[in-house]
């Protein structure tokens, strides 16, 4: 099977510049690449929709927070204090659901290709060598 035909039939093309789906062919990624570089795409195409859900939700509520002025009585410093207080809750709340929508795509990636995390980490203090001096850094 010639994969790297599929993955240019599929993933480079000009069409799919104008496709807010952020679709990636991770499979067909994992088999050229490996699961380390596929795990990557997977990972940016889960960030870029996420990133795209916060641009809608910022975007409607800078036009709910200039609505407010008109509605309400309120000072500038009041103004100031909701619009900080209200992009903190949206943000920390966009982080923990963006958290978990990734957990989610990788656990699904792990147990369709049938693999383990301990193999996608890169080495760390572990490995084996000899440990080295490194002399005094001024």
């Amino acid at each position: 099977m010639n994969w790297l035909k599929d993955l240019g039939a599929c993933w480079a093309s000009p069409r799919h510049l104008l496709d807010p789906s952020f679709a990636q062919p991770v499979s067909l990624i994992r088999e050229y690449f490996g699961s380390r570089v596929a795990f990557f795409f997977a990972w940016v195409g889960t960030c870029c929709k996420m990133l795209l859900m916060l641009m809608a939700i910022v975007v409607t509520l800078v036009l709910c927070l200039h609505l407010v002025p008109f509605c309400f009585d309120v000072t500038e410093d009041m103004m100031s204090n909701l619009v900080s207080l209200t992009w903190m809750m949206v943000l920390i709340t966009w982080i923990r659901v963006a958290s978990i929508v990734w957990k989610r795509e990788q656990e699904f990636f792990v147990e369709m290709w049938d693999i383990r995390l301990l193999q996608l980490r890169q080495p760390g203090p572990h490995r084996v060598g000899e440990p080295q001096d490194p002399g005094l850094v001024l």
